[in-house]
């Protein structure tokens, strides 16, 4: 990590906030304290934030709400939240709604606050880093193959000159095998996107005999 991290703190209970400055004295974090959720909003307008520590429940946010306003004005930026001292379940449903980690504020003394803050900025910068990889990837490998399939397309239907029946059936192979690449693509982008909470899910009604007719002829076809 770098050799400071600025840490904007979002706390409405001073005693809980000496805490925090107490237990992150003389290590490589310095920290900016705001009362509300507003005022924190604002501050993270000016940049310079590395990552954020924040209450559940503020004068102005409560719960959840407060995990979603932070993470539409925070975007990219790693957030913990602090939970009481039987908060597990809604420190967990904080992860789930896009924090980094969660801390119970019975464990802000001592070592245990610096290194969830240092690994969830190590996280952070994970999760950009595949973001970017999966995005490079999707584009770099979907756009030419996209092109190939069409143009084979072209081929097929004689667009250029006629195809013997040997010729279609190399054709016809070709464009399966990019038809698997383009559904693998996808099926990458939607993985990541499930891992980031992105992904929504609706629950359907599905003919199962349908999809393993589907699922067979697909394999018959790569066979």
């Amino acid at each position: 990590m770098a050799s400071g991290l600025n840490v904007l703190l979002l706390e409405d209970d001073p005693d809980d906030a000496a805490v925090v400055r107490r237990s992150l004295r003389g290590s490589v974090f310095s920290i900016v304290w705001c009362e509300r959720l507003v005022l924190a909003l604002e501050r993270l307008k000016a940049g310079g934030v590395d990552v954020i520590l924040s209450d559940l429940h503020l004068p102005d946010s409560q719960g959840l709400e407060t995990v979603r306003r932070l993470r539409s004005g925070a975007r990219g930026i790693p957030l913990v939240v602090l939970t009481g001292s039987v908060g597990a379940e809604a420190g967990l449903e904080a992860v789930r709604a896009g924090a980094q980690d969660y801390l119970s504020k019975e464990e802000l003394n001592g070592p245990h606050l610096a290194r969830t803050l240092v690994f969830a900025c190590e996280r952070q910068e994970m999760d950009c880093f595949k973001e970017e990889l999966v995005r490079m990837v999707g584009h770099e490998l979907r756009s030419p193959a996209a092109t190939a399939y069409s143009c084979l397309d072209l081929l097929r239907e004689g667009s250029a000159v006629p195809l013997p029946a040997a010729a279609l059936d190399i054709v016809a192979k070709a464009q399966r095998s990019l038809e698997h690449l383009l559904a693998m693509l996808e099926d990458l982008g939607q993985a990541h996107r499930t891992g980031l909470g992105r992904l929504k899910f609706e629950l359907s009604d599905v003919d199962a005999a349908a999809v393993v007719r589907e699922a067979a002829e697909a394999l018959a076809r790569r066979a």
